[in-house]
């Protein structure tokens, strides 16, 4: 039932009127054009003139697919449609979106304000500035491509599809990870090192595959025909890194050290992770948009007592904090443990 003034009534009439018709609706503002609207849509108007009621469904929001820092906090969600959702400050930027679920991954450039959006067909959608690049791989119509990495120049790089196959673009040389699925959509996330030629690619069971000349590398955590690994990111040195599980746990290899951030073990909820240039913090994204900041916290190693009320402590990066009264004195720092 609509309760309303006449004009208000007639307004409504007049909109129903127009939608019956396949058109927009807009009728009070002479700008009334053709907008074929769907049968079941039809319907519905139908059944309301009728004197009938519809229930309205409401679509759920895009689920987020990659997350991205850019520094001192900021950063960049990616959700299924292709928004990029800004946080911390991260100023505002626009590019490809969709009315699906078909953006999959996003790298960003140098820069921090510009890059781009990988869909689930191999194309690659630049926003913020980033100058257009075509990949050498696309899959009209099929969802397949699931990650994306940029070399240092932040206009090449590889692009990693769910058999395992590295698809380069943009001058990067070929690569072959030499772990390949076929007709099996078990790889997962790509992470490239600094040298632009050589990675990891994580496949569901969370099995690192080196390639292009990095050392092999293991997380100590792997989930036996489980596909619930979800990321990668490697850190400092470009032979450690962190593994996320659909649970959002954290599991670090080589020499990055332990992390925890968000953990809800009863859904596979957290698709991705990101990591600060400092290698000291990062953050991990839900499904649902949520950003889920967490620190790689040294853990203390050594005591040095002056006359057992004062002294120091040094921790596994290297700092070292006073106590009792005693001053810290300069120490080397590592990203690492």
């Amino acid at each position: 039932m609509y309760a309303g003034t006449p004009s208000l009534k007639s307004s409504l009439k007049d909109q129903l009127t127009s939608f019956a018709q396949g058109r927009n609706g807009l009728v009070s503002n002479a700008v009334d054009t053709v907008c074929p609207i769907t049968q079941a849509e039809k319907d519905a108007v139908a059944t309301v003139r009728a004197g009938g009621s519809v229930t309205a469904t409401v679509a759920p929001p895009p689920p987020t697919r990659s997350v991205v820092l850019t520094g001192d906090g900021r950063g960049y969600a990616l959700d299924g449609f292709g928004t990029l959702t800004g946080f911390g400050g991260a100023p505002a930027v626009t590019g490809a979106t969709w009315a699906w679920d078909i953006a999959r991954d996003v790298a960003m450039r140098a820069d921090g304000t510009s890059g781009y959006v990988l869909d689930g067909w191999g194309g690659l959608h630049e926003f913020g500035g980033a100058p257009a690049v075509v990949a050498s791989a696309y899959w009209q119509n099929w969802d397949i491509a699931r990650s994306v990495a940029l070399r240092s120049d932040g206009v090449s790089g590889y692009v990693l599809d769910g058999f395992g196959g590295l698809h380069e673009f943009g001058g990067a040389p070929p690569a072959s990870t030499g772990a390949y699925w076929p007709n099996w959509d078990i790889a997962r996330s790509l992470a490239l090192r600094d040298d632009g030629v050589s990675g990891y690619v994580l496949d569901g069971f969370g099995g690192l595959h080196e390639f292009g000349g990095a050392p092999p590398a293991s997380t100590g955590a792997y989930w036996a025909n489980w596909d619930i690994a979800r990321d990668v990111v490697l850190s400092f040195d470009g032979v450690s890194g962190y593994v996320l599980d659909g649970y959002g746990g954290l599991h670090h290899f080589g020499k990055a050290p332990p992390a925890e951030g968000f953990y809800y073990p009863v859904t596979d909820t957290v698709p991705a992770l990101a990591i600060a240039r400092d290698a000291r913090h990062g953050v991990t994204v839900d499904r649902g948009g949520g950003i889920h900041p967490f620190t790689m916290a040294p853990t203390s190693r050594a005591v040095a007592a002056v006359d057992g009320t004062l002294g120091q402590t040094l921790d596994s990066h290297g700092a070292r904090v006073g106590f009792g009264g005693s001053s810290a004195t300069g120490a080397a720092l590592w990203n690492w443990d």
